[in-house]
């Protein structure tokens, strides 16, 4: 019944046809405008915590950011540099109502990673969880919705009850790069009897 519109900037967006020539899947979702500023993959990232790193620098083995740091995950993947538009679009992705956006985003995320997903062989997807007192008072959970789209896209199962938030912290947003590195230090735990042994 309703024009398709951006999920960022409103306007309304062009058929299909065009959406798929300027931006694959997530072209239907974002004005080709806002393609052009949220599809900033960063052209060399550490491969164990995301960052920005220079073109000579070996990545495998962590970066000055992370170096020192003991992960339990292997690698991370980033849409592009926390900064200008996109640090504005994930900002607002957590608001009520901004659900679409937060879709956007991952929509945009798988199109700038799919081919190495692919083979990697994940079995199945889990959100980041808020801590128990948020989600009751929260409509909407940007973590959740990510990890739908991501799930969805993968053909995988979306695993909401394996992970969870043991305390509260301090929101991410309200802290500085050095700050939210250690913020979330042990705030996790795996519930009950997940058997996760071999997974990816």
């Amino acid at each position: 019944v309703y024009a398709r519109c951006c999920v960022r900037c409103r306007v309304e967006l062009p058929a299909a046809d065009a959406a798929f020539r300027h931006g694959g899947e997530a072209g239907q979702s974002v004005s080709p405008g806002c393609y052009e500023l949220l599809s900033c993959a960063i052209e060399q990232a550490c491969l164990r915590c995301g960052a920005p790193v220079g073109p000579y620098l070996d990545r495998s083995g962590g970066c000055r950011h992370c170096r020192r740091d003991r992960f339990r995950f292997a690698r991370v993947f980033a849409l592009g540099t926390y900064e200008g538009t996109l640090r504005e679009c994930c900002m607002r992705g957590k608001e009520p109502f901004e659900e679409p956006l937060a879709a956007g985003l991952a929509d945009l995320l798988w199109e700038a990673h799919h081919d190495v997903w692919g083979r990697l062989g994940i079995d199945l997807v889990l959100p980041v969880p808020h801590h128990w007192s948020e989600r009751v008072t929260r409509r909407h959970l940007p973590p959740f919705t990510i990890s739908r789209v991501l799930a969805r896209r993968l053909m995988v199962p979306q695993a909401l009850h394996i992970l969870c938030k043991s305390r509260r912290t301090p929101a991410q947003s309200s802290l500085t790069a050095a700050q939210r590195r250690s913020n979330l230090k042990d705030a996790f735990r795996i519930t009950g009897r997940a058997r996760l042994d071999g997974l990816t």
